[in-house]
C-alpha cells in the first residue's frame, strides 16, 4: 500500500470517529440543556396542556427534542386532536394536510382516524414522493406520526389509539415499502 493510500485511510477513520462523536455529544448536549423537561415531569399550567412533537436524529436514531405544543385545557378532545395535527403538519411535515376524520370506539377504546392529504402541485410537498420514501425517511416519518399522536406520557384524556387513511383510504399493509402505519396503533402497544 502507497504512502497516499494509508494517510488517506487514516484520514477517513478519523472523520468517521470524529463525525460519529460530533453527534454523539450534539445529542448530549440536547439533552443536558434544553429548556423543557420532559413530558412525564412538564406539569403545564391549570388553563393549557402541553403536548409533544416527536423527532429524531437522523444519525443516530435517537429521540432529540421536538418542541411542545400549547392547547387551551377546556377543548373537547376533538378539537385538541384537529389543532395537534395542524401544528404537527405546520412544524414537521411542510404544512402537508393532515385531519382528523373521526374519533371512534372500538373494544371500549377511542381510536382517532388520521387523514394524510396531498397538495394538488407539482411543486408541493408530498407525503408519497418526500415522506414515505426511504428507508430512514420511511421510518423517520412512521415514527414521528404514531409517537406524536399518541402521546404516550400525556396524562391528559386522549385517545387510546390512531389509524392513519392516505387520501380518505386506510393505509395497507405493503401499500408503501418504507412506512409502517397500517391497521390501529395502540398507546401502550407502541414499538416505533
Amino acid at each position: 500500500m502507497t504512502q497516499f493510500w494509508k494517510s488517506a485511510l487514516i484520514l477517513f477513520a478519523v472523520a468517521a470517529i470524529g463525525f460519529g462523536g460530533g453527534a454523539y455529544w450534539r445529542n448530549a448536549q440536547l439533552k443536558k440543556h434544553s429548556l423543557h423537561p420532559p413530558i412525564k415531569e412538564f406539569s403545564g399550567s391549570p388553563k393549557n396542556d402541553y403536548l409533544k412533537i416527536f423527532r429524531y436524529d437522523p444519525v443516530t436514531d435517537d429521540e432529540v427534542f421536538g418542541v411542545y405544543v400549547t392547547l387551551p385545557s377546556g377543548l373537547p378532545i376533538k378539537d385538541k386532536l384537529s389543532l395537534f395535527a395542524n401544528r404537527l403538519s405546520e412544524y414537521q411535515f411542510r404544512g402537508l394536510p393532515i385531519e382528523l376524520l373521526s374519533i371512534d370506539s372500538s373494544d371500549g377504546r377511542r381510536i382517532a382516524t388520521i387523514n394524510l392529504k396531498e397538495i394538488d402541485t407539482a411543486t408541493a410537498p408530498s407525503w408519497k414522493r418526500i415522506y414515505f420514501q426511504g428507508s430512514s425517511g420511511g421510518g423517520h416519518t412512521t415514527r414521528v406520526l404514531v409517537n406524536s399522536f399518541l402521546q404516550e406520557d400525556y396524562p391528559g384524556e386522549w385517545v387510546d389509539g390512531v389509524e392513519f387513511y392516505y387520501e380518505n383510504r386506510p393505509l395497507l399493509e405493503f401499500q408503501f415499502d418504507h412506512i409502517i402505519l397500517e391497521g390501529i396503533k395502540l398507546r401502550g402497544q407502541n414499538s416505533q
